[in-house]
């Protein structure tokens, strides 16, 4: 093992601190939005009516739409 072995823990965490910056981000946001939002909503789709707090309907978009997005990049590297 060499002097500069690049596989040190302190050297992946910066390197994915470095590729994932923007994700964890927008996590960051999107989580304080979720978290002050707390009043209740009507949310209505097709033929469904639900009154649900905002924070939970947006946690659930928010789920969804990281689905969404692991689907489509995981398409996206074959």
């Amino acid at each position: 093992m060499s002097v500069n072995d690049t596989n040190t823990p302190a050297h992946d965490a910066s390197s994915f601190l470095r590729q994932y910056w923007l994700p964890i981000v927008i996590t960051v946001i999107a989580m304080i939005f979720i978290a002050t939002n707390t009043d209740s909503a009507q949310f209505t789709a097709l033929w469904w009516n639900l009154d649900a707090p905002l924070w939970l309907m947006l946690a659930v978009v928010t789920l969804i739409g990281f689905v969404v997005g692991w689907f489509v990049g995981r398409r996206s590297r074959r």
